[in-house]
């Protein structure tokens, strides 16, 4: 019976994926808002195992990717570039020894996918239609957590998945006897990381001001029940980088009201937070404690391929007796040897160098916030999907800035002085990717191409990882309290 279910669904899958398919390509806007939607209200568990474990975010970055391939540009940009000899790299461990079906999972199945998303998607819509859609349903998200907040229900896991994922990553996680909200993402440092990363997205999203200030307030807010460090303080970084750096039309007196209301509420929050923090203390002290003790490590990374400290008992892998490395790029590097993390730490280091310096787009300044996550967790559930669109998104925004396409880029059309007052109208229509596809267009119209500038694309950040023996993250829960 249930392998008669099981082909049933599969036919039925075909034209529901050609339908997909050839909406996407006619209104790539549907493509972007598939994705979102496939990150933030559907957990890795709600799969169907085909042979292959896809989950949800991947399959679609996948669909979307099948359906804009042949209406993409193609040209490589120097971000592009050197994110694409990463994957090389990685691929090219195989060779010496790299597990494949951790290749496969979050190489071909996950980043690249991913990655070619955000950046199909960008390249033909443009980033502020894009941030505008991820902006939406990241706050829907958002109001979800709140929910789990003050009702402790979780609605994604209360309908159960015959899967091992929903066994693994269904139970709610508890910190100082508190449950810690995790929404579907199945963990609640995913969750408060990726909200983070959406703030600078409702920064630049086509709303007026209030409307952008109140959903930006609304991603923190919901960070500290996630009573998540990483996601606390990759919010607040995000929350001041788009308020200070980030190139937008919100007027001076938007941005030091909101940020004078950041500093009084600290005063008030950071003292309920330090309770919590200190109560679960000896959890804290153990965590970095074992953090401290994966540096060991290091000693055993090879040029490339999986490092000789890599064992595996019972079909569990183990790093010289560690079974879980809470460090994406200590874990990427032990996996994959250290020559493929190379590019992805210099693409990381451009990002925030360009973001310090003013010239940063939002997803940059989304790709920043999330740094110190990438040293504190592994990719587990959707954050590796997260990580991979909003890079996609940084380099096809960056490439748009070159071409002197503004809206596409993200950017305000033009500077706003002090004392003006930001009406919250949409700006005026974007012009032309290249020739056919239309960047901040979500149907694509074709329009006339507007003369180069002379900025700089922004390359990636640090490699994806969630499996070793299968595409499903290995990544033990207990290691990850952050």
């Amino acid at each position: 019976m249930q392998m008669l279910l099981l082909a049933a669904i599969v036919l039925l899958s075909y034209p529901v994926i050609a339908m997909i398919l050839w909406t996407v390509r006619r209104r790539p806007i549907v493509g972007a808002r598939l994705v979102a939607v496939a990150i933030a209200l559907m957990g890795i568990w709600m799969t169907v195992n085909v042979g292959l474990i896809i989950p949800p975010a991947a399959g679609v970055c996948i669909l979307v990717c099948l359906a804009l391939a042949a209406d993409f540009s193609w040209r490589l940009t120097p971000g592009d570039l050197l994110i694409c000899t990463g994957f090389a790299l990685v691929a090219i461990s195989l060779v010496a020894g790299a597990s494949t079906n951790t290749v496969l999972g979050e190489l071909i199945l996950d980043a690249v996918p991913a990655y070619f998303a955000g950046r199909m998607l960008v390249e033909r819509i443009g980033l502020r239609d894009f941030a505008t859609t991820i902006a939406t349903v990241w706050l829907i998200a958002a109001a979800l957590g709140y929910f789990e907040a003050l009702t402790r229900i979780n609605p994604f896991v209360l309908i159960e998945f015959p899967t091992r994922a929903y066994a693994y990553w269904a139970e709610i996680q508890i910190r100082a006897g508190l449950p810690r909200i995790e929404g579907a993402f199945g963990h609640s440092i995913v969750f408060g990381v990726s909200m983070a990363a959406g703030i600078p997205m409702v920064a630049i999203a086509r709303w007026p001001s209030w409307a952008r200030i109140a959903g930006m307030a609304a991603l923190v807010g919901v960070t500290l029940p996630s009573l998540s460090r990483a996601g606390i303080l990759g919010a607040v970084i995000a929350l001041i980088l788009s308020l200070t750096i980030l190139r937008t039309d919100l007027t001076p007196s938007w941005r030091s009201a909101t940020l004078i209301t950041l500093i009084a509420g600290t005063f008030v929050v950071a003292p309920v937070l330090l309770r919590v923090f200190a109560k679960a203390g000896d959890e804290q002290e153990g965590s970095a404690e074992y953090r401290g003790q994966l540096l060991i490590l290091v000693k055993r990374l090879v040029l490339i391929g999986a490092s000789p400290a890599r064992t595996v008992r019972n079909g569990t892998v183990y790093w010289e007796g560690f079974r879980s490395i809470d460090d994406q790029v200590l874990l990427a590097a032990l996996r994959y040897g250290w020559a493929p993390v190379i590019p992805f730490i210099i693409g990381a280091l451009y990002v925030v160098l360009r973001v310090l310096g003013g010239r940063g787009n939002a997803a940059q300044v989304a790709i920043a916030s999330m740094i110190p996550a990438f040293v504190s967790v592994a990719f587990i559930t959707q954050l590796s999907t997260v990580v991979w669109v909003i890079a996609g998104a940084s380099v096809a925004a960056s490439a748009a800035e070159r071409e002197g396409r503004a809206d596409a880029a993200g950017l305000p059309q033009e500077r706003w002085e002090p004392g003006e007052i930001d009406d919250g109208e949409r700006a005026q229509a974007p012009l032309s990717a290249d020739g056919g596809a239309v960047a901040g267009s979500p149907d694509g119209v074709p329009a006339p191409v507007a003369a180069p500038s002379a900025a700089v694309p922004g390359p990636g950040v640090p490699i994806s990882s969630s499996a070793d023996t299968s595409p499903i993250s290995a990544s033990r829960r207990a290691h990850h309290p952050g």
